[in-house]
């Protein structure tokens, strides 16, 4: 008869052999291949604001005027808009052109952190991880646009692959690697800087934890290594800062974010919406199903970094790798936040470079339950075993692509909105362009040749980051949209006036355009002007009205 220690340790030792399966090479290419079709569903979709306005900047005439240019703040890192002017005018300024650098850095992402998952977790674990990180919606949705989203995600994989090599290897060569690629990195992605913190730390650290593998480097030496690294790192954020940041920043950027900042002086609303943007970050909608599954996740990664540091208190390698490249980051990124210098809440964007971390912390926990933290077991689990878990896996990620391709959000059809307007309207007729379609309007007029006698550039309710509003919009005197459309109807007398606005049915306007929106008919009646058209392009509408 079985003793209950011995029971326990039989079924510790089934539960190893069980996630100590290596998936073969089918199921990894398997894996690749269904995580595809939804990243390249919306290759050539329509560029929606945030999008436009960097693809007008690549389209300027020289490279200074895209690194600052002239009526938005650039919001995106030096490097990246490097390499997107470089691609979109080596392959043409199509949208899949302009959507190149970011959809190769999500790509590539995928490929780096498998790697690191490989390096981490028992073969299953890290099979189940990259299945997580796959079909993660953000993960697949945001490398698609003519942002450096999907570049943010490689950097955060390739800073925690290489603080993993230098923890664990001691190598002067990985060192070195680090140094120039975290000094590099915030070039490429902003969010690198809360990597920096750990980069010191990790080149630090083996001073202190000794290893069969470390070498005999005296503590002075490192701490030298170390003051070296935060110096090299430290020049690189400075130029970075000093040269392309602080010259593009507005007032209005931390005014109008300014609710979404870590804020400790409301530590329950705080933790509550920092818990939300995560949560919504791993379950992309806030149906009460979705709340739940998400609560669970946000459970496991607590347990996966409560764990991970108990680890660190017996010198485990491993786990000093996964707190410097997962946790720290996160933890340096609030205090920013706290410093009201990077908005962390309500926008999932933003912190997609935490989305690895999340999911290294998942594993950890699933497989410190699992057992897995020491040798392999020598049984090997049954063909059921093998394959129920691994093709359960290749479901999430099929079912959350399907999910993608015929279930897609509403985006902005900018393309045939505006292709719409230049085959309908006449010479004499009046464009009224809103102030938040304005960069789509410049876009896609120029893309389609099309250059309307008559335009009337709204003035009012511009998005945060604008640059010398009153000198392009046609009447700076407006405070009000209804006014605003007014104005515009009394310079289309004789003719039609039509009217380019955000759809505001869901997102960013509905709050502050939803209830304008519907009274402009009611104010246009009045002077006599007929509305005749209605159109709705997903997240962009087109109004049109004749007025005698």
């Amino acid at each position: 008869m079985k003793t209950n220690s011995g029971a326990r340790s039989e079924a510790r030792s089934s539960i190893a052999a069980y996630f100590a399966y290596e998936p073969n090479r089918v199921l990894w290419c398997l894996l690749a291949l269904l995580s595809l079709p939804g990243r390249f569903a919306d290759v050539g979709a329509s560029l929606w604001l945030d999008e436009a306005w960097v693809a007008n900047s690549l389209l300027a005439p020289t490279l200074r005027d895209t690194l600052y240019f002239e009526r938005w703040a650039q919001s995106s890192p030096f490097l990246f808009l490097v390499l997107s002017r470089s691609v979109s005018q080596l392959v043409g300024y199509s949208e899949p052109a302009l959507r190149i650098v970011p959809l190769a850095g999500g790509l590539l992402s995928l490929a780096v952190f498998i790697a690191l998952l490989r390096r981490w977790f028992s073969p299953l674990i890290a099979f189940a991880g990259a299945a997580v990180f796959a079909s993660n919606y953000w993960f697949v949705k945001y490398p698609l646009q003519v942002k450096q989203y999907g570049t943010d995600v490689l950097t955060a994989c390739v800073l925690m692959l290489l603080l993993d090599r230098v923890v664990r290897r001691d190598a002067a060569a990985d060192s070195v690697r680090l140094a120039i690629l975290a000094s590099l990195s915030t070039f490429m992605a902003f969010a690198s800087v809360f990597w920096f913190p750990a980069c010191v730390l990790a080149v630090m650290l083996p001073a202190r934890i000794p290893s069969a593998t470390s070498s005999t480097m005296p503590r002075k030496l490192r701490y030298k290594r170390g003051a070296m690294l935060a110096l090299i790192l430290s020049l690189s954020f400075a130029t970075n800062y000093f040269a392309f940041v602080r010259p593009n920043l507005t007032n209005s950027q931390f005014r109008d974010f300014g609710a979404d900042f870590i804020d400790f002086r409301h530590l329950a609303a705080t933790s509550l919406g920092l818990a939300r943007s995560i949560g919504i970050l791993l379950v992309p909608t806030e149906a009460l199903p979705a709340r739940i599954i998400a609560l669970a996740m946000l459970a496991i990664i607590s347990l996966g970094a409560i764990l991970v540091v108990r680890d660190v208190l017996t010198g485990n390698r491993r786990a000093i790798a996964i707190v410097l490249a997962a946790i720290a980051p996160f933890f340096t990124a609030v205090a920013v936040s706290s410093a009201r210098l990077y908005p962390m809440l309500n926008y999932p964007r933003l912190v997609i470079w935490a989305v690895p971390g999340c999911v290294v912390l998942l594993c950890y926990a699933v497989q410190s339950f699992a057992g897995r933290l020491g040798p392999h077991p020598k049984e090997r689990p049954s063909r059921i075993q093998r394959f129920a878990f691994p093709a359960g896996c290749l479901l999430v990620v099929a079912l959350s692509h399907a999910v993608i391709l015929f279930l897609p959000r509403a985006s902005e059809q900018n393309r045939t909105a505006i292709q719409f307007i230049k085959q309908s309207a006449g010479s004499a007729d009046v464009v009224f362009v809103h102030g938040g379609m304005y960069e789509q309007y410049r876009y896609y007029s120029h893309l389609l040749s099309w250059k309307p006698d008559h335009v009337y550039i709204g003035n009012t309710t511009w998005p945060c980051c604008a640059l010398r509003i009153y000198e392009r919009s046609t009447n700076p005197y407006v405070t009000d949209l209804l006014e605003d459309v007014n104005r515009a109807a009394f310079l289309a007398k004789g003719h039609t006036l039509w009217l380019l606005l955000p759809a505001a049915a869901q997102g960013h306007w509905s709050s502050t355009m939803a209830p304008k929106l519907k009274r402009i008919p009611e104010a246009l009646t009045p002077i006599g002007c007929r509305q005749n058209v209605n159109r709705s392009f997903d997240q962009t509408l087109v109004l049109a009205f004749s007025c005698p």
